[in-house]
């Protein structure tokens, strides 16, 4: 179980450290929740391959309304996470150095879809039947993709991305996600009696 501290540093430049850069992110959102009454939590999972320049004990990203559930990077438990409001970030520190080179950051998070238009948030439509359905939308620019996942939410710090979704398909709906890359494949399952599909989308260009 990582501990958790909030900090709110004032002196903490608003900008990233530049000696840790991701290269790919594999993004993957396990549970989002739309249901009539629901509490419009979600849950994920993403996977973030990095370059890390020089050896450091931690590793500050941007995150923004959301709990870090687990992390590790590589074989390496996190010791500690502190975020702070002020920045908008989470820092991840390990029990010893991380040495420079290539290395794979693995984060689960979870979050509630907001109805503010920012990061990933949902929106209501009325279906043929008169009914008020919920479904969920992202917006990222200019600095509200923190809000969705843990990233380096700057423009400077460009990288791939893979987008696995899975998606509620309540009441025989016929719900789909959609990207903006196609599905490479798709899949459909019953988790506590209630389907679901997953969708796995191919890899964004260097963005």
């Amino acid at each position: 179980e990582i501990s958790t501290v909030q900090i709110l540093s004032a002196s903490m430049s608003c900008r990233l450290p530049t000696d840790v850069t991701p290269l790919a992110y594999r993004l993957s959102y396990t549970s989002i929740d739309l249901a009539p009454g629901s509490n419009f939590a979600f849950s994920g999972i993403v996977e973030i391959d990095l370059v890390v320049s020089k050896a450091t004990r931690s590793i500050t990203l941007h995150c923004l309304e959301l709990a870090v559930h687990h992390a590790t990077l590589g074989g390496q438990k996190v010791a500690s996470v502190s975020t702070s409001l002020k920045d908008e970030t989470v820092t991840l520190s390990f029990p010893g150095d991380v040495p420079a080179g290539e290395a794979k950051l693995t984060i689960e998070f979870g979050g509630k879809l907001n109805n503010q238009m920012r990061g990933l948030y949902y929106s209501d439509y009325v279906n043929l039947r008169g009914e008020k359905r919920h479904l969920a939308c992202t917006q990222f620019e200019a600095t509200d993709a923190r809000r969705a996942f843990p990233c380096w939410d700057e423009p400077a710090f460009k990288a791939t991305f893979q987008l696995t979704a899975t998606i509620p398909l309540p009441d025989g709906g016929n719900f789909v996600a959609v990207s903006n890359t196609p599905a490479l494949e798709t899949s459909e399952f019953l988790r506590d009696g209630c389907r679901f599909k997953t969708y796995k989308f191919a890899e964004t260009p260097k963005m």
